[in-house]
């Protein structure tokens, strides 16, 4: 066999050019990869969507100006303090002095032991007591006191209770003003139980925009005047009670209808 002819380098270096080349776009890219791995992930572009607007409760609008004309029809709804217990006689009651003093066509609807919870002696709430009066669509005022008789039953319920009755009062008596009288110490100062009451039935008068008084807040009775106001055998107000509540009561009405 002949000798194989030796290549010349002239001929070799286009090869070898090639191979050069090829090392060094390799050597490029991978420069550039590790490059670009290195680099942070950029965080995505904000969204330049509006934020949704926040919705806020508008607040209750505060209850109307009371009708205390004289001749105004009038229910004032209770317990035992409403019934006139203790006043002798029972027409000197807080409620029958009111009605009076104000010249007013009233009803007095008093119910001893009762209270939105406690069920009192005839074992009715004011709810149950409340769904036997008779509808008027004529009444013009309808006054709801109470309840010392509650102070030490459970709460957790007594907001929805409240809700119910208030509901059912304007139901039953469409135009009526309405008016809420909170629980009165039989004691002072006042004990957590009717503070509690206090708190939780302002609440829901003024989340139905129904107009509130709070002889706790007021400061009806204090330790200062307690014996005068408060017979202390029956824990109820005595006779000059009667007629000092009745005389808070009518005061506090006027400015709800000034």
């Amino acid at each position: 066999m002949g000798k194989k002819k030796k290549r010349s380098a002239k001929k070799l270096w286009p090869y070898i050019g090639l191979g050069i080349l090829a090392v060094v776009t390799m050597a490029v890219v991978g420069f550039v990869l590790m490059k670009d791995q290195s680099q942070p992930t950029a965080a995505p572009a904000a969204s330049s969507a509006p934020a949704s607007p926040k919705v806020t409760k508008a607040a209750p609008a505060p209850p109307a100006k009371i009708d205390l004309a004289p001749g105004t029809k009038t229910i004032i709804f209770g317990d035992s303090w409403t019934a006139g217990y203790t006043a002798n006689p029972l027409s000197k009651g807080y409620a029958f002095s009111t009605i009076e003093a104000l010249q007013l066509d009233g009803d007095v609807q008093g119910g001893p032991g009762t209270g939105y919870l406690n069920p009192g002696q005839a074992g009715t709430t004011f709810s149950q007591r409340f769904a036997t009066l008779p509808a008027d669509p004529e009444l013009d005022l309808l006054i709801i006191q109470g309840s010392v008789n509650d102070q030490n039953a459970d709460k957790s319920t007594l907001g929805a209770v409240v809700d119910k009755l208030i509901a059912d009062a304007k139901a039953k008596f469409p135009t009526a003003d309405l008016v809420i009288l909170g629980p009165a110490p039989s004691d002072a100062p006042a004990n957590p139980g009717i503070i509690q009451l206090d708190d939780i039935i302002r609440n829901r008068a003024k989340l139905a925009s129904v107009h509130y008084i709070s002889p706790l807040a007021e400061e009806w009775i204090t330790t200062a005047n307690e014996e005068q106001v408060i017979d202390q055998k029956t824990q109820h107000p005595s006779n000059d009670g009667h007629a000092y509540l009745a005389s808070k009561l009518v005061d506090s009405l006027k400015k709800l209808a000034a």
